[in-house]
């Protein structure tokens, strides 16, 4: 269960620079929010539906959708495993931005008008059923910055606002803002913050692929900021980690300065990241706070959805089903041993994943430290490969058959 904010205790101190003067180097794209975001036509770009939210596993009669943004540099594959864990009265939607896994060819976006621009113009006609938002650190002021625009528009209003892991933008300056920093002095600001995976800051390759979409998520948020005019009708629950240093509660606690709705907070246990170490008991607690919600919804309306029940007692995580998982390649008599031992290392790093030698690993839902994961055991077993090849060759057949080719002409 989440951990409340102990009476007397003192969260450690935020060790950003907010407050003082914008930077003189700012954008000009750099926005803060009047009666609504600047105008914006969605870019032919944008996306679909299909590229927007690339795991769905849809539910046969959900009460609820749920649309989950990721922390800043993060993709829709962080929110794996939580369909299955949250049960099919909520049908989880993951979004992914561009610029990563299977959209990585895409510019990514800079500016918070545009994505929410593009976001509305794809989701718009799918807004047809009571919704949530969930965001997490940048993912959370992409939600709150996307529940604005749709109250501006007159569009339907979600149910309920969860963010995790950031300040609100209300009244946001940046004396010294992140996205302006060199290569090194940002990853090293952000190592200290504890804002990185702890997998991905020993490699340094991995990081650099990631580092431009991470400084564009980080333009977009700290650009960002909003009056305290732009309140939403909508209730707010802030997530929090205790050990998270890129926010103290003051900070995190004036998310209720942004709704006339009602507002909590609930403090975990865990870093920056505490909503994935915690995936479980975070769900849990997303399940309670948005049946709450639809049980508040359903007291005033003669045409109730189906009430949300929490999932059975026990119910085990995606994750650790792992005799149900077994890569079907791996041992076939049919391939090559160096097709079994790339499916072998799948099977080790992906167990929840059932990814067959065509598969497109990003359209399965492996994300980016699976990809480091499967690097490294390929290492282990003796094959020369780095990062971009994973992204070259994203299906156990062909990168099998690079390796094998590799190894042939060595």
């Amino acid at each position: 269960m989440p951990k409340r904010y102990p009476d007397g205790w003192s969260a450690p101190a935020r060790e950003s620079s907010h407050g003082g003067s914008a930077s003189p180097d700012a954008p000009t794209d750099a926005e803060v929010v009047g009666s609504s975001l600047p105008t914006h036509q969605p870019r032919t770009s944008g996306g679909s539906l299909e590229t927007l939210v690339p795991y769905l596993e849809a539910q046969p009669r959900p009460s609820l959708r749920l649309l989950c943004f990721p922390h800043g540099g993060g993709t829709a594959s962080s929110f794996h495993g939580w369909q299955s864990l949250i049960g099919e009265e909520v049908e989880v939607w993951a979004i992914q931005l561009p610029g990563r896994e299977g959209r990585r060819h895409e510019t990514p976006y800079r500016r918070m008008a545009a994505a929410v621009g593009d976001l509305i113009a794809i989701l718009g006609a799918h807004l047809d059923r009571p919704f949530a938002l969930f965001g997490h650190s940048v993912g959370a002021d992409l939600a709150y910055a996307l529940a604005l625009e749709l109250r501006q528009r007159g569009l339907r209003a979600p149910e309920h606002l969860i963010v995790a892991g950031q300040v609100p933008p209300l009244d946001r300056v940046i004396a010294d803002p992140l996205y302006l920093l060199e290569d090194d002095e940002l990853l090293t600001r952000l190592e200290q913050y504890g804002g990185i995976p702890s997998e991905l800051l020993a490699r340094r390759d991995a990081l650099q692929l990631a580092l431009p979409r991470l400084r564009a998520d980080l333009t977009m948020s700290e650009t960002f900021a909003v009056t305290s005019a732009e309140r939403l009708n909508v209730p707010i629950t802030a997530f929090g980690g205790l050990h998270d240093r890129t926010l103290h509660a003051p900070d995190i606690e004036r998310w209720g300065k942004l709704t006339d709705g009602q507002f909590r907070v609930e403090w975990w246990l865990g870093g920056h990241f505490f909503v994935h170490t915690n995936a479980e008991e975070v769900v849990a607690e997303l399940h309670s706070t948005l049946a709450a919600s639809t049980r508040g919804r359903e007291e005033g309306s003669t045409t109730a959805s189906p009430p949300l029940v929490r999932p059975e007692a026990g119910r085990a995580p995606l994750a650790i089903r792992r005799e149900e998982a077994a890569c079907p390649a791996a041992g076939a008599g049919d391939v090559s041993p160096v097709t079994q031992d790339v499916a072998a290392a799948m099977s080790e790093v992906a167990p929840s994943l059932r990814i067959e030698l065509d598969d497109n690993f990003f359209d399965a839902g492996l994300g980016s430290l699976a990809l480091l994961r499967l690097q490294t055991a390929l290492l282990a077993r003796g094959y020369e490969l780095d990062l971009t090849d994973l992204f070259r060759w994203p299906t156990i057949r062909r990168l099998a058959d690079a390796l094998k080719e590799r190894r042939e002409d060595a």
